[in-house]
């Protein structure tokens, strides 16, 4: 026989699911609420770090204004890509307990690529897409000094040089094409989703004179071997930023650090 609640205990049955409900609802609330205010803490941390960084503001301004790029009779780019990779390099040589090379080295080398057609048929992928007849402007290196002027006139110069060149071989492509019937063409770019990483960009300081005394020393090792006729150890640290931006939304900012010892000797007998 089925039983049947009293009145004040179905009362309060019906109010303990409603507080459950509304206390899983709050907590819901709460999650969505607190899930929106870390991406907006991201979102401004981003925006921050890329307005603090004035390489990669310019890097994002002139990409802007690379967007309207036109000349008459020819296509606008459909792509463009910026690419800057910034280093700083240290590298020791030691021999027989006597320095024998040091090298510190620092340098920003930009990367323009510019893409004319559709992701269907562009310039690339087609003998000499890289070559220019026309006279170069743009310098092969970037300032090592936070010049946001400067940096934005290098990005210019080479984006303006990868355009055209970009105009003549496609020109070059569609003609050596014109008479030729392909079995099967395949897309020469295909798009995706855009990635963004703005990773930390501080490069940790290194001590040459500290590295170049541990490496002489070690190179010393090899003076109590009489049988070892050369012997040499080198040293090379290099921490680098690497910079991708490109037309299709993707913004990454990456370190990239590398550091390695090589030792080695020759004898009477052989060379190791």
């Amino acid at each position: 026989m089925r039983k049947t609640l009293p009145a004040a205990g179905s009362c309060l049955l019906r109010k303990s699911r409603k507080s459950e409900c509304g206390a899983k609802h709050f907590l819901s609330r709460l999650a969505v609420r607190a899930a929106s205010f870390a991406l907006l803490v991201c979102f401004a941390w981003n925006v921050q770090a890329q307005d603090a960084d004035p390489l990669l503001r310019a890097m994002k301004d002139e990409l802007e204004r690379s967007r309207q790029l036109h000349l008459a009779n020819l296509d606008p780019p459909y792509f463009i890509e910026y690419r800057v990779e910034d280093t700083i390099s240290h590298s020791i040589a030691a021999s027989l307990g006597a320095l024998v090379d040091t090298d510190d080295n620092a340098y920003r080398v930009p990367t323009v690529k510019v893409r004319i057609g559709n992701y269907s048929f562009d310039n690339t992928n087609h003998m000499y897409s890289d070559a220019y007849s026309g006279g170069r402007y743009d310098t092969g290196n970037m300032s090592l000094e936070n010049d946001y002027i400067g940096f934005r006139q290098v990005l210019w110069l080479a984006t303006d040089r990868a355009y055209k060149t970009a105009a003549e071989a496609i020109a070059r492509k569609q003609s050596s094409l014109k008479n030729i019937s392909l079995p099967e063409q395949l897309p020469d770019f295909s798009k995706a989703p855009p990635a963004v990483a703005i990773l930390s960009n501080v490069k940790k300081p290194v001590s040459p004179t500290i590295w170049r005394g541990r490496i002489v020393k070690l190179s010393g090792l090899f003076s109590n071997y009489p049988r070892v006729l050369s012997s040499g150890i080198e040293m090379h640290i290099s921490q680098s930023t690497n910079y991708v931006l490109n037309s299709e939304g993707s913004v990454l900012r990456t370190p990239e650090d590398l550091a390695f010892v090589r030792a080695g000797h020759g004898s009477g007998i052989g060379r190791k």
